[in-house]
């Protein structure tokens, strides 16, 4: 490589809004050149409580941040060349174990020795990202359980991939899921990007009796649609595809736009409360 740079255990005071690791933007990148940067236990405290840009990269940059944390939200930027597209040589930027770390693409701006990209080109440099937290985040405003984080792998041309992970929510024998009431919403507001496939039930017997029927909805533009229903009539495990209207499915959870994860489970059919786990699987 041209040039490699290893840092460990820094801690950085930001002040405006960076970018604080700057790949120029006035350089011209070739296939014969790259970068290989390494952060480790790298921690950033940010003056202020907007946005800054943490680091800035563009052409054949091989960047890790592992355990970077930073007290307000800062972003990672990776520019879109032609010259990416044209030889391939994408790099690749990972961000492992951060907190509050964005991976962000540029995509409207010339840089990197290369012409402007169109804002619709997807191309980029790749992106491994995983965060340090996961499970409950309390509530949004408006009332959503919420997920802080996923693992996704970004490739050019907009590929994600990401671990097959089970979002799972035990209600207790004491408090049921909206026991006494009939219907009974719960809310869950699933990770950016992330992808539901499977809707599951593992029932106890308890409830065999009970014409318990649970619904799964999207919340899409302040509407919900039905993507999955099980009606469990024994103790066991039941699992239903999310499903939705022909061609509509896919258009929102690809588009993120109009549905942004938003979900509901609602149980109705019996004022009794359900015992079991329910599940979400998601990609």
């Amino acid at each position: 490589v041209t040039a490699q740079f290893a840092s460990r255990g820094i801690r950085m005071e930001a002040r405006g809004d960076g970018p604080f690791i700057d790949h120029h933007t006035a350089s011209d990148i070739s296939v014969s050149n790259a970068f290989r940067l390494r952060f480790e236990d790298m921690a950033v405290r940010a003056s202020r409580s907007a946005s800054p840009i943490l680091a800035r990269f563009g052409g054949r940059v091989y960047a890790r941040f592992d355990n970077v944390h930073s007290n307000v939200p800062m972003d990672v930027q990776a520019y879109m060349t032609t010259d990416l597209g044209r030889h391939s040589e994408n790099g690749k930027i990972e961000l492992n174990g951060c907190r509050r770390l964005n991976y962000k693409r540029v995509s409207d701006q010339a840089a990197y020795g290369s012409a402007a990209v169109r804002a619709s080109d997807r191309r980029a440099i790749p992106a491994e990202i995983s965060m340090e937290e996961e499970g409950p985040a309390g509530t949004v405003v408006d009332g959503y359980y919420q997920l802080t984080a996923d693992r996704k792998t970004i490739y050019s041309g907009n590929w994600q991939v990401a671990e097959l992970k089970t979002l799972t929510w035990a209600p207790s024998d004491v408090s049921g899921f909206g026991g006494g009431s009939n219907p009974a919403t719960m809310q869950v507001f699933l990770p950016q990007y992330a992808r539901p496939c499977k809707f599951r039930l593992l029932c106890d017997g308890v409830n065999a009796a009970a014409a318990i029927v649970l619904d799964l909805y999207f919340v899409v533009a302040g509407k919900d649609v039905l993507v999955a229903s099980l009606a469990p009539r024994d103790g066991g495990h039941f699992e239903a595809n999310i499903r939705g209207p022909s061609k509509t499915l896919v258009i929102w959870i690809a588009d993120g736009l109009d549905w942004d994860g938003k979900m509901k489970v609602i149980k109705s059919g019996s004022s009794d409360s359900f015992v079991g786990l329910i599940m979400i699987d998601y990609m």
